[in-house]
């Protein structure tokens, strides 16, 4: 296979998809990578590792630059804070290979995906199923981390993680 052809594809693709479905791939990305990051600290392989790490503290990153709106919107506030506070833990993870840091921000950002979807298809921004439900894929289930991708609306970040520090 071509690989300067698949990647001119994927380029393109992500340059011509609309903007709620760009959302969507990067929470599918960051997902991704946040396992691979979790199976490199479970395997030992610092590279790895610190390559997958990377890339999904680079989504988050550039899924906080995307938060729009003013401060005096709750929502805004509380996803510049929750991405804030992943930013924040997700690099010690480098250090303390720590895998309960991994698991809740895949929860976190497996719910974020659950609602962004729910809320672009409610108001019509995407028309067809991301590929990440056309799969079929809706229960990831993994040892002791189970999360279903369809399942809730909200969920309640303050009550249960590292994250609740906010008063």
């Amino acid at each position: 296979m071509n690989t300067a052809a698949v990647k001119c594809y994927k380029s393109t693709h992500v340059l011509t998809t609309d903007p709620y479905k760009l959302i969507l791939l990067l929470y599918d990305e960051a997902i991704k990578q946040l396992f691979k990051t979790r199976e490199a600290i479970k395997n030992n392989d610092i590279k790895e590792r610190g390559e997958s790490l990377s890339k999904a503290i680079d989504i988050i990153t550039e899924l906080l630059a995307s938060v729009q709106g003013d401060n005096n919107d709750e929502t805004v506030v509380f996803l510049r804070w929750l991405y804030s506070n992943m930013l924040t833990e997700l690099p010690k993870v480098n250090i303390t290979n720590d895998l309960s840091t991994i698991e809740r921000t895949i929860k976190y950002i497996a719910q974020l995906r659950t609602i962004w979807e729910k809320i672009t298809k409610e108001n019509n921004y995407i028309k067809q199923e991301n590929k990440f439900l056309n799969k079929g894929i809706k229960n990831q289930k993994d040892n002791n981390l189970t999360y279903d991708i369809k399942s809730s609306n909200k969920i309640n970040y303050y009550q249960t993680s590292k994250f609740s520090t906010r008063g």
